[in-house]
């Protein structure tokens, strides 16, 4: 299974996961100093990534090693060494349909199967090989967007729960003026009935 090693990355925002050190002013120290309970930032991205490994974790696995794969070519092989067969049958049936062949045409045919089996082997195998390459780098570039989109989802996340973190302060320091202007109001209030009575 595919685990990284957060402790050798220096990403903001990845405090007590094994990122930067937790006494850095991070993204995540920042969430938790605005109210949210300390570890439950990263308690959601722990619990996230844990997830994300379980249930995707084996197909990256797999994708992953089927980048060096010569599977398409392995098979290739084994049909080039059949290929020559099956061109010589259909061939034969060919001249079969339309009366046969005369000698010179026989002996034509016979001096053609050997370079069209090289030829037509070389091509299977030719091709077969630029589609390899061509599913590898492709593969090898769709692990890599995914990657970058999960990384990138959890920044968004961070982001995001800051964004909210900020707001509740926000609204709670606007509650307490509010409140302490009610307050002094309802003094204002009381000490006016006060010298009027």
């Amino acid at each position: 299974m595919i685990t990284p090693d957060l402790s050798k990355l220096n990403i903001p925002g990845l405090a007590g996961l094994g990122g930067v050190p937790a006494a850095q002013p991070t993204v995540a120290n920042t969430v938790n100093m605005a109210g949210i309970p300390s570890g439950t930032a990263a308690s959601y991205a722990s619990s996230d990534w844990n997830k994300f490994i379980t249930d995707y974790g084996p197909l990256i696995d797999k994708q992953m090693a089927s980048l060096n794969s010569t599977k398409m070519v392995d098979q290739a092989r084994k049909d080039a060494a059949v290929a020559p067969g099956l061109l010589s049958g259909a061939v034969d049936r060919a001249a079969a349909r339309r009366g046969g062949l005369t000698s010179t045409q026989h002996l034509a045919l016979d001096a053609s199967r050997p370079l069209t089996a090289v030829t037509t082997s070389a091509d299977l195998i030719n091709n077969a090989r630029m589609d390899q390459r061509q599913r590898n780098v492709d593969t090898a570039q769709k692990m890599s967007a995914l990657g970058t989109d999960v990384y990138q989802m959890g920044l968004d996340n961070v982001r995001e729960s800051e964004g909210l973190a900020a707001q509740r302060r926000i609204n709670n320091a606007n509650a307490k003026a509010s409140a302490k202007s009610a307050n002094m109001g309802a003094a204002g209030t009381v000490v006016m009935a006060a010298v009027l009575l």
